[in-house]
């Protein structure tokens, strides 16, 4: 799977131009979020999933844009079995980026 999740850009990116931590932890949210996604998808509660994020801070204009990019790989089970999961279109997208939305405001309200 190869996707991109936005957060909600207008709120998003005032707090993160100032605050560069913030993209770090952006990163690690949306792996939390994918990779809970994946698990409730394959039906692995214990799937492990790789996941590749690289962060892009600008937009095609070079202005501030801050998302993520993503790949997502199969997992394996912690006997090291691996597991092929659905993917696209089996999961639910829009699903997802509402999970990682949802979840981004709580995590700028606690960094302040």
């Amino acid at each position: 799977m190869i996707g991109v999740l936005l957060a909600t850009m207008g709120l998003a990116r005032p707090y993160c131009l100032y605050r560069r931590a913030l993209l770090g932890d952006l990163a690690r949210l949306a792996a939390r979020i994918v990779t809970a996604g994946v698990r409730a998808t394959a039906g692995e509660p214990d799937l492990r999933v790789g996941i590749i994020a690289c962060l892009q801070t600008h937009g095609s204009l070079a202005n501030c844009h801050p998302h993520l990019h993503l790949v997502v790989t199969d997992g394996f089970r912690p006997d090291g079995t691996f597991v092929r999961w659905p993917g696209w279109p089996a999961y639910d997208s829009a699903a997802l980026s509402e999970a990682f939305r949802r979840a981004v405001l709580p995590l700028f309200v606690r960094r302040g």
